[in-house]
């Protein structure tokens, strides 16, 4: 039975800004990994149809997402088409999924909703939310320095009013 991922989070930030953390290279690999990994993106073409190379490190070696950017809104979604994700010994771990992540204003912040479809089995989206929820935190303390705030919020937290 095919699986799924889908999660809301809020950051206080404004949505080009948090944006930015999504499709700028050097701002990707500063958070978008699992907690002991590491992350470096070789390439990533923010254009729809541009091809991207996510290497995530690992005490066991090299893990390669590869695969190409399906649509692109700046400030408003992104959507990926990962095609395969090999773990270090070359083998297949998963392949053909769909990650989306629109971006909406809201007071104080942006909220974003993520989407990621195409897993054979309840396990393999079990991990993947459990990596994206460690990469949630790890952008939350980043984007908390630049704002002030520790974290992000998911929807059932009160959000901060930071309207002045």
């Amino acid at each position: 039975m095919a699986s799924e991922v889908n999660m809301t989070k809020f950051f206080p930030v404004d949505s080009e800004t948090l944006f930015d953390y999504f499709v700028q290279p050097n701002l990707i690999e500063q958070w978008a990994y699992p907690d002991g990994m590491t992350l470096k993106i070789p390439e990533f073409d923010a254009k729809v149809n541009g091809r991207y190379r996510y290497e995530h490190t690992a005490k066991d070696g090299k893990y390669v997402c590869t695969g190409r950017v399906k649509e692109i809104i700046p400030g408003k979604k992104l959507i990926q088409f990962d095609e395969e994700i090999k773990g270090p010994d070359g083998s297949l771990i998963f392949q053909n999924l769909e990650s989306g992540i629109e971006f909406f204003s809201k007071p104080g912040g942006t909220e974003i909703r993520l989407y990621v479809r195409g897993f054979e089995d309840e396990e393999g989206a079990v991990e993947c939310e459990q990596g994206w929820q460690q990469s949630f935190d790890h952008l939350s303390a980043i984007v908390g320095k630049d704002t002030g705030f520790q974290r992000g919020m998911d929807e059932s937290e009160q959000w901060p009013d930071v309207r002045g």
